[in-house]
């Protein structure tokens, strides 16, 4: 019993003391040294670089949750075989017991805000080698549901990495209540913050749910001004796809992401651009890590993505009213796209062309709409 105590209380009290020797950063900016009654104020909404003046945000309540949950454990360390902690939301006494549990039986919380899609390799590169050579030395947590299921609340990372590895996901399960479940899935975040674009999906799904009617009344709860919300609004817009694209989800930062949004309502020839090269990208950032190599950064992933745009830009549409004409340097060849007036069809001529090319350019255009 006491072996299996010690067991237990290691991996609970170093999964918190791991943040001891680093701050608590619900933001995802670096930590510099506050008056207390400033500290009081930084919001989560800080990653996008923007602060608000409250004092009882979602991240500090996760903070404190962790904080109080630490000191129970150190509190109770020795004195049972299992753990029993009190909710930080319901007050309740919940016992926790270290289980190995198979993780195809594990279902990630909806109200976790990580985005389980954007895990990969590449994401979970601070951790994953630590994981496959010590195999996992912090447990997760997770409540049992029906049918022999799990529900995990926190720890998904180190589920994907369990996952990678092909071994059992170790965690304490217990009965926790859904009104405390939304605070400690909040408590993995303070060591690596979600992405913007994750929080974004949150608060959609927020919404969604029917927590808040609209953006201006979660705006209101959670302390948001309106630049801020208009950032998160144009981050839900974003396609997954270009998120995938950058070593992880952290890389996209609100600038690019409103960028990219910008691109996507664009006209269809630069959306499509955007698109290809961004699932280019993607296929690019699995064979890299796949041969053991570091994936593309954030800034040469932004370079290919920029450079496919101005290609394509240089592609410009024609309209019904203005036909769009190009020369050659010398003015001796001439390609001239325009529309018909009902815009229904799409006229190309060409001046100064000899025969040869000129149906070379024909037996082209039969074998890309496959005609007959």
């Amino acid at each position: 019993m006491a072996r299996k105590q010690r067991r237990i209380s290691s991996l609970v009290a170093g999964a918190m003391e791991e943040s001891e020797s680093k701050p608590i950063n619900t933001g995802g900016e670096p930590e510099v040294s506050r008056p207390p009654a400033e500290a009081k104020s930084r919001r989560r909404d800080q990653h996008v670089g923007i602060s608000a003046a409250t004092t009882d945000s979602p991240g500090d309540r996760s903070a404190a949750a962790y904080g109080a949950l630490k000191a129970q454990v150190k509190e109770l360390e020795g004195k049972a075989d299992s753990i029993s902690l009190t909710m930080p939301v319901t007050k309740l006494d919940v016992r926790l017991q270290l289980q190995k549990i198979p993780t195809e039986l594990i279902d990630v919380s909806p109200e976790n805000e990580r985005d389980q899609e954007l895990l990969d390799e590449a994401a979970v590169a601070d951790i994953l080698p630590s994981f496959q050579k010590n195999g996992q030395q912090q447990p997760g947590t997770v409540r049992p549901t029906k049918g022999g299921r799990f529900e995990l609340i926190e720890g998904s990372r180190r589920l994907f990495c369990a996952k990678t590895c092909g071994v059992d996901y170790i965690a304490l399960v217990g009965d926790i209540p859904d009104a405390d479940v939304r605070v400690l899935s909040r408590t993995e975040n303070v060591h690596k913050p979600p992405s913007a674009f994750e929080r974004a999906r949150s608060y959609q799904r927020d919404i969604d749910m029917g927590l808040f009617k609209t953006w201006e009344q979660l705006a209101a709860a959670e302390g948001l001004n309106k630049s801020t919300v208009s950032r998160y609004k144009a981050l839900v817009e974003i396609d997954r796809q270009f998120v995938k694209a950058f070593p992880d989800p952290n890389s996209l930062s609100t600038t690019i992401a409103e960028w990219i949004r910008k691109v996507q309502n664009s006209d269809e020839v630069k959306r499509k651009a955007l698109l290809d090269e961004a699932a280019s990208l993607v296929q690019d950032k699995q064979q890299r890590v796949a041969r053991g190599e570091d994936p593309l950064d954030g800034r040469a992933v932004l370079s290919r993505l920029r450079k496919a745009v101005r290609a394509a830009g240089a592609i410009s549409q024609p309209t019904k009213k203005k036909p769009v004409v190009y020369r050659s340097k010398d003015g001796s060849v001439e390609l001239k796209h325009s529309l018909s007036r009902d815009g229904l069809a799409t006229k190309i001529e060409f001046k100064g062309v000899d025969a040869a090319v000129t149906q070379a350019v024909v037996e082209r255009l039969i074998r890309e709409l496959k005609l007959s």
